[in-house]
């Protein structure tokens, strides 16, 4: 697709609403400012019980190796590691386990070694049970980030009669301890996403497809 629209010359961009998220977007402002030091370390992890459409888990239609988008993008985004010269050396680990009949990887673990000799790790997986695990660390030489997005969403209700509707992304029951969320779209950086995205194109910038070209080989 991006070797299509490059030579169409048609506008094109990398969404990751993960990395637009309320608490991604406060925190790197600290490091950038230098108030954590230089970076040294980033770990990245989404885990949840899978997506919520079959075609996701055929390569054929999904493509595979899509676990290490999000991990990646925050990484060069966010923990600023992206300002190198030359493309960084990376390591995956796939698999399949939750169900070893598919073609598609539903489990992955990555580490990336940066130029500046800063380590990024990520891990993503289909295979987690009890709702949606994210969460994100940076460590400087001055200071720590830690960020915890999903699991804990400040809002907690225990029902033994059920909710009777929607919880939350990749919440797998309505009965027991739950962990509503007040506004989802804008928790899960959808707002702010398509917002920088939208200037994007205004600007007439495209997204970096080198990024994406080194994020999918």
């Amino acid at each position: 697709m991006l070797e299509a629209v490059e030579k169409a010359g048609v506008f094109h961009g990398y969404l990751e609403d993960l990395a637009y998220t309320p608490k991604t977007l406060k925190a790197p402002g600290g490091n950038s400012e230098g108030r954590v030091g230089q970076g040294m370390w980033a770990r990245s992890r989404e885990t949840h019980s899978g997506p919520h459409s079959a075609w996701f888990w055929t390569k054929e239609l999904s493509g595979g190796r899509r676990h290490r988008g999000y991990g990646l993008s925050l990484h060069r985004n966010r923990a600023e590691f992206h300002r190198q010269r030359h493309p960084p050396r990376r390591s995956d680990l796939l698999g399949r386990y939750a169900s070893p009949s598919i073609e598609a990887e539903d489990h992955a673990v990555g580490l990336v070694r940066y130029e500046n000799g800063a380590i990024g790790q990520f891990e993503t997986s289909w295979t987690f049970r009890g709702g949606m695990d994210l969460r994100d660390e940076i460590s400087g030489t001055d200071g720590t980030i830690w960020l915890n997005h999903w699991m804990r969403t400040g809002f907690e209700m225990f029902t033994s009669i059920g909710q009777g509707g929607y919880v939350a992304e990749k919440a797998e029951g309505d009965t027991g301890w739950l962990f509503p969320v007040g506004d989802e779209i804008g928790s899960l950086g959808y707002v702010e996403m398509f917002l920088d995205m939208f200037n994007s194109m205004d600007k007439g910038a495209g997204a970096n497809g080198n990024f994406l070209r080194w994020l999918y080989r």
